[in-house]
């Protein structure tokens, strides 16, 4: 009976432990989306920072809300697995060509410099 506790109580922290990382692993990219906004309000004029920031968290939540809908509308057309599996699809084709188009123009941008990147 006691050897059937541990086990099972291993068995709870092992489960535990797996959500806890999946969990952690999928909240990473909001930590970039942090920095993303820290450019965003650094590159903005003070007195065009907060309508700028309006617009742009308007237009993330129409995004949001229409990329729901289009997602329903897939899902009922071609069924939810495959819906689901063409939006990882697509995501990262989009990550994919983003990280190559900033991969290019940050190398352009360093060769445009003559002394090279400048460290702070």
């Amino acid at each position: 009976m006691e050897r059937q506790v541990l086990s099972f109580a291993g068995d709870q922290f092992a489960q535990a432990a797996i959500a806890i990382l999946v969990y952690g692993r999928a909240h990473s990219p909001f930590l970039t989306a942090l920095a993303a906004a820290a450019a965003f309000v650094q590159a903005l004029r003070p007195d065009t920072r907060a309508r700028a920031l309006g617009v742009a968290q308007s237009g993330l939540y129409a995004v949001q809300g229409l990329g729901i809908l289009a997602g329903g509308a897939v899902a009922q057309l071609i069924g939810a697995p495959f819906a689901v599996g063409l939006a990882g699809l697509l995501g990262l084709t989009a990550a994919t060509m983003l990280a190559m188009s900033w991969t290019h123009l940050r190398g352009r941008l360093v060769h445009a410099r003559p002394n090279g990147p400048e460290i702070p």
